[in-house]
């Protein structure tokens, strides 16, 4: 008979704004304590007038917004009562502007921080459709990791991954780099069949 496929070791992230244990729960904190937060997300229109986002996104229940690159996109969700994930995509899709752009990557976490947003932000985000890349890959992830600490070399923010492939898990936790703290994959195609099975 077949073999059955092994699964990924599940490790908790003991992050000091968010942490998930290694059943997956996610706590945020709140700034005097850690509180249960179970995201319901939703890709925003950016294009849609700030203050519609209550009553459009957050009114039906959604609580953060995906794909915030900018202050302006956490703070637009923040004031919706929603948490914002920094979306790291453009940085690791090859034909983005800002494709393997550390330098602006850099500026972008470090004008977050300055700006005080980084509480409402759960964690970073990438929707990792980009099967050949790996240097890259992991170049981006390295540095989200190392401007992400707070004043004692603590990471704050995991870094979650949508994958479209089956058993990338497997090959974001490995010898050669940790990609992802937090994994996902596809489920439900077309005709009611998985596209990815979450090991």
């Amino acid at each position: 008979h077949d073999a059955l496929p092994i699964s990924t070791p599940k490790t908790a992230f003991d992050g000091k704004q968010t942490r998930v244990d290694a059943l997956g729960n996610i706590e945020i904190h709140n700034g005097t304590s850690f509180e249960p937060f179970f995201p319901r997300s939703i890709y925003a229109d950016y294009s849609r007038p700030n203050g519609e986002w209550s009553t459009v996104y957050a009114a039906q229940g959604f609580n953060m917004e995906m794909r915030a690159e900018t202050v302006s996109g956490v703070t637009i969700a923040g004031d919706a009562g929603m948490m914002a994930a920094i979306n790291l995509s453009p940085w690791v899709t090859p034909g983005s502007s800002r494709y393997n752009d550390l330098a602006g990557l850099e500026a972008d976490i470090l004008g977050l921080q300055a700006a005080g947003v980084m509480d409402n932000v759960p964690f970073f985000y990438m929707d990792d459709e980009q099967h050949g890349e790996w240097d890259v890959t992991v170049a981006v992830m390295d540095l989200v990791k190392q401007l992400t600490v707070d004043v004692y070399g603590d990471r704050t923010h995991p870094i979650y991954t949508l994958n479209y492939e089956i058993g990338k898990q497997r090959r974001q936790l490995s010898d050669l780099a940790q990609i992802s703290d937090i994994t996902g994959t596809y489920i439900g195609g077309g005709f009611g069949e998985p596209e990815g099975r979450t090991n």
